[in-house]
């Protein structure tokens, strides 16, 4: 019978009772496989832009290692066949072959490992269908330790800034952060734009305008478009300041032209204002003013834009809006708006704290960084790909709601159709009464409690009472005394060990004293000889067989010879039991007789012994006149024969076997063979025959005509051909083979 080989590694399995004395030549290939498919490291030398990695039976192949380092020379992307196209395997690639390397197995999908890249791949071994799956494309670390590389070409890591700090942030594109914490100082060459701002946790409520106005100014002098404030005296200095009255007073300064005024004055609660005007404004353009009672105070501008310009360039505008952009050299650095900030240019910072995401779309340089707490030591490179070393990029048609699926290097959207028809899905379900379908309610409601039966397009609801009309079940039970009734508990209380007694009702509880006294029992017996008490075993022991004698207390136990001897008998014919060393030649011994103990004499008999057994001795025999110890028992039940002829066994047909017992052995004269009973009924082995002493030939018929069931975890073996007659058929189960040579 041939070898068979194990489905991925090719390992030789001899089968049973081949390669007598050459096993040890199998087991050591087979040991070279096993561990070449464990621990093999095997260099792949490629070339052009084919190779087939082959897996073959029995004999050791590059397809068994586990590890494959790819070399040669090939002439551009090298599409490595994984052969055969059913087994399954599990590589780890290295590919330093100078190009990319794609595995593949069947219809199903690729693999491509780039130049320097490694990668863990397995192949589902899936026949013409078969498909190759990166294990290494989507992992799931709880933290990860980058002991190296690059992020976009750009190094990571550094040995100068401690874990876990920059030292210097530079940004030439913009910044955007939920929030940005600087412990030191914050150099910006730019233009800081922010929506709110404080100073030393305190909340600065002044706009950019107001405070523009104090830039250039100085205590005690009024400065050209700045804001006035007082020298330590209390004195302003100015050429034309007009201040009159006292309370809630003003003073207003307009141009000879009228061309535009500014008014200063005083309001309620000490509050104070200074109004820039044009000759159309009803109220103000531009307003500094201060809060009642001198909490706070405002820059504020009517409409549109305040804009804070120096030297002809602009440094900050105020959207009405409320956005504000910080500028320098006019071009706008730093620009707030409902998401965020945007920063133009690099932000220098001693430190940098963002307790959200960093969205970084330009290149992050760091001398030192840590992923997780952990610090990156050395520098580390990230390229784009699917490899466990890459950061994965997606193609331009992924849209919402898209799943997402690995397209060579990138990952790709797909529509919920593309899915289905990439998974072979089902859009929608099936309903029916079938192991691949979907059940559904077939009733047009279904109330609480229900039971649900099977329709014939699915489920319907069946009420208590329909339930017991379809299964013809009984809503209530009948109690009382009759063989169609339920018998229940006819008593007030019931307690442990007492008995039950039928009433006209059901089932009465009964102690023990009343149940004695309802059959006239008797709690405790007295023995003696009397006809009021019971009667006890006076004897020590007692024996099978033994006699009853009466004593003065009970009972004793007497043997057929001292029943013998107490009245004085001998054993005669007819008696229960006959001892005698003579012949025994007349009268009959009738059933129910008792014992024959003959000693060492004969029983000889020409007639038939007919009886329930026959017993002989442990080791003793039974034989005929000329061979006294033909057949020979043992203690232990084992029957052999002495004789040199044969034992004939029952012959029979096949219509002829008997009720099937386990150990029956017989001839069928059927199918010309000896046939056993196990746990059916089959041939025993005859062994090969052939001329004279030859044993050579083991037949077999050639025409199969009753259903047979090979044994299951057996295998069966015929030499053809083998007709199955028209409605026979044969069943091989499970595991098992027919093999017909």
């Amino acid at each position: 019978m041939a070898s068979s080989y194990t489905s991925n590694s090719g390992i030789e399995k001899p089968a049973e009772g081949d390669q007598t004395g050459e096993w040890g030549d199998t087991v050591n290939t087979n040991m070279d496989i096993i561990d070449r498919s464990i621990n093999g490291v095997g260099a792949i030398t490629l070339s052009g832009t084919t190779h087939t990695l082959t897996t073959t039976d029995g004999t050791l192949s590059d397809g068994m290692y586990k590890v494959l380092v790819l070399g040669g020379s090939p002439s551009g992307t090298n599409t490595i066949t994984i052969a055969p196209n059913d087994a399954d395997k599990v590589y780890i690639v290295v590919n330093s072959s100078g190009q990319t390397a794609t595995f593949t197995q069947g219809s199903g999908g690729n693999v491509s490992v780039l130049n320097g890249d490694s990668k863990i791949i397995y192949a589902d071994g899936n026949g013409t269908g078969a498909a190759v799956v990166d294990v290494t494309a989507d992992l799931s670390f709880s933290s990860v330790n980058i002991d190296g590389g690059t992020i976009d070409g750009t190094v990571i890591g550094g040995a100068s800034a401690a874990a876990g700090t920059f030292t210097t942030v530079t940004a030439s594109g913009e910044i955007d952060g939920a929030s940005l914490d600087i412990s030191g100082n914050a150099d910006i060459d730019g233009t800081l734009e922010t929506d709110a701002l404080s100073i030393a946790s305190t909340t600065v409520t002044s706009t950019a305008a107001e405070l523009n106005l104090l830039d250039g100014s100085s205590a005690g002098s009024v400065v050209n478009s700045k804001a006035v404030i007082y020298s330590s005296g209390g004195v302003v200095n100015a050429t034309d300041v007009a201040v009159s009255g006292s309370g809630a007073r003003s003073i207003t300064i307009t141009s000879s032209d009228n061309i535009a005024s500014m008014e200063i004055g005083s309001a309620a609660s000490n509050a104070a204002f200074i109004d820039l005007k044009t000759p159309s404004s009803d109220d103000f353009d531009m307003r500094i003013s201060s809060e009642s009672g001198g909490s706070g105070g405002f820059l504020q501008v009517a409409s549109g834009n305040l804009t804070l310009t120096g030297s002809g360039k602009t440094s900050a505008v105020f959207d009405g809006d409320g956005a504000v952009s910080l500028y320098h050299n006019n071009s706008v650095k730093i620009a707030t708006a409902s998401g965020g900030i945007t920063v133009t240019g690099e932000v220098a910072a001693t430190s940098l704290d963002i307790s959200g995401d960093a969205d970084i779309d330009g290149t992050l340089e760091a001398d030192a960084m840590t992923l997780n707490g952990t610090a990156i030591t050395t520098t580390a490179t990230l390229s784009t790909g699917i490899s466990n070393t890459n950061v994965p990029v997606f193609t331009t048609g992924v849209a919402d709601d898209d799943f997402l699926r690995v397209a060579g290097t990138s990952i790709e959207g797909r529509s919920a159709a593309e899915v289905l028809s990439d998974i072979g899905g089902q859009a929608s379900l099936t309903f029916g009464i079938s192991n691949t379908n979907a059940v559904k309610i077939d009733s047009a409601s279904v109330a609480d409690d229900e039971y649900a039966r099977f329709t014939a397009n699915g489920l319907e609801s069946r009420s208590t009472s329909e339930v017991l009309s379809d299964i013809g079940g009984q809503a209530s039970l009948t109690f009382g005394i009759s063989n169609t009734n339920a018998v229940k508990i006819d008593s007030a209380s019931v307690a442990d060990d007492e008995y039950a007694r039928f009433t006209a009702n059901g089932l009465e509880s009964r102690s023990t004293a009343e149940v004695l006294s309802d059959i006239g029992g008797q709690a405790s017996l007295t023995f003696g000889i009397s006809n009021t008490n019971a009667v006890k075993i006076d004897s020590a022991s007692v024996a099978d067989d033994e006699y009853a004698r009466f004593t003065a207390n009970g009972l004793e136990s007497r043997s057929t010879a001292e029943v013998l001897s107490d009245i004085g008998a001998s054993p005669v014919a007819g008696s229960s039991s006959i001892v005698t060393t003579g012949a025994l030649n007349s009268g009959s011994i009738t059933s129910g007789f008792g014992t024959i103990n003959n000693g060492s004499s004969t029983i000889t008999t020409t007639g038939v012994i007919t009886g329930g057994s026959l017993l002989v001795a442990d080791a003793g025999t039974i034989g005929s006149a000329s061979d006294t110890d033909a057949v020979a028992i043992s203690s232990a039940g084992q029957v052999s024969f002495s004789a040199t002829n044969a034992i004939k066994v029952p012959v029979g047909t096949t219509a002829q076997r008997p009720s099937n017992a386990a150990g029956l052995i017989r001839y069928n004269s059927t199918l010309g063979q000896f046939e056993g009973y196990t746990s059916a009924w089959g041939g025993l082995g005859g062994g090969a025959t052939g001329g004279g002493a030859d044993q050579v030939f083991v037949e077999n018929s050639d025409d199969v005509t009753t259903n047979y069931t090979i044994t299951s975890g057996k295998n069966a073996m015929s030499v053809g051909p083998i007709t199955v007659e028209s409605g026979v058929v044969v069943t091989i189960p499970s595991g098992s083979r027919w093999v017909v040579l």
